[in-house]
């Protein structure tokens, strides 16, 4: 397995991290809160994707 990569899109001045996990046929997006960090997520086994 490959580890997930960060990537990083641009709006307006502010910088929105985001991984992509998997594949399949629909998008689901998570979003944790107003600020966050995406790393503890995989790490937790409640939110980690296998």
């Amino acid at each position: 397995m490959r580890p997930i990569e960060t990537q990083y899109a641009l709006s307006g001045d502010v910088r929105i991290a985001y991984q992509v996990v998997g594949q399949g046929s629909f998008d689901l997006v998570f979003v944790p809160g107003f600020i966050s960090n995406l790393d503890p997520h995989r790490e937790d086994e409640a939110t980690a994707v296998c």
